[in-house]
């Protein structure tokens, strides 16, 4: 089974501007980037000091602490790259430097269209569909036991085995590791 993880919505906090990335460089498409950034991404956030991110922070650009890249990694996922960033303060007066930037590798066409409901939202250049799921069910042979990945129909999607998110909740983390599960069919 597996479940589309995103930043937990019921939190005040976030990010709300990303850093401008180079051009020709994309951390949300599903590929290995070949770039090393000159020192670590800014994400700006109305976090504060009383007010610190959580483990799990951003949108479709995920940015994840040490502990939770440190435990992602320890649970088998290895196809991610992760890039130093730092999440400031709206003023930049306070600053979290152990976060990283999250390029999860591996854009998958596991979407089961037939058992899904969605509206077509345009045609990538690969030509494959974007799609807006109302209902999405993912197809366990195209998902082939992948831990993550990104949906190619839906490329801003993260997809992450339910399993890990059991093995997440068994892991105490005071605060929550600040993600949200929505459970997909299969």
């Amino acid at each position: 089974m597996y479940v589309a993880i995103r930043s937990n919505p019921f939190h005040e906090r976030g990010i709300f501007e990303d850093p401008i990335l180079p051009d020709g460089i994309s951390l949300l498409e599903g590929a290995m980037v070949d770039w090393q950034p000159s020192g670590p991404l800014i994400f700006r956030s109305n976090c504060d000091k009383d007010h610190p991110p959580r483990p799990y922070m951003g949108g479709a650009l995920p940015v994840w602490s040490e502990t939770l890249l440190r435990t992602f990694r320890g649970l088998g996922i290895d196809n991610i790259q992760a890039f130093p960033a730092t999440i400031v303060t709206e003023d930049a007066a306070v600053s979290w430097t152990n976060y990283f930037a999250i390029n999860v590798i591996g854009l998958v066409d596991a979407a089961d269209l037939s058992a899904s409901t969605y509206t077509k939202i345009d045609t990538a250049a690969s030509g494959v569909p974007r799609l807006r799921f109302t209902k999405l069910v993912i197809d366990l042979a195209k998902a082939a036991d992948l831990p993550l990945f990104r949906l190619a129909h839906s490329p801003l999607t993260l997809v992450l085995q339910a399993r890990l998110v059991d093995a997440l909740r068994a892991i105490p983390m005071p605060g929550g590791w600040g993600m949200a599960f929505d459970e997909l069919g299969t």
